[in-house]
């Protein structure tokens, strides 16, 4: 039997609105660094109150969620070239 160290972070991004000048991107990009994989992903919308969890995400996935929406959309760049 084999162990292995298991480092656990967790990442906190906020988006705001991206409705006008200046404003913040409603697409974020979140590096993992030298992540191996993706425990879960928890989305907590603020008007609404209430937190989505997605489980399972691959490394390099770009996803669309919508609130209240229970499935992400996964969707793929035309090349990941980028990401190494």
């Amino acid at each position: 039997m084999c162990a292995r160290e298991v480092k656990v972070r967790s990442i906190h991004c906020q988006v705001t609105s991206g409705g006008s000048f200046g404003a913040g991107p409603l697409l974020q990009t979140i590096g993992l660094g030298e992540a191996e994989e993706i425990v879960g992903l928890e989305v907590r919308w603020p008007r609404g109150g209430t937190a989505q969890r997605f489980g399972d995400v691959d490394l390099g996935t770009w996803l669309r969620i919508i609130e209240r929406d229970p499935e992400a959309e996964v969707r793929r760049p035309a090349s990941t070239e980028w990401l190494r």
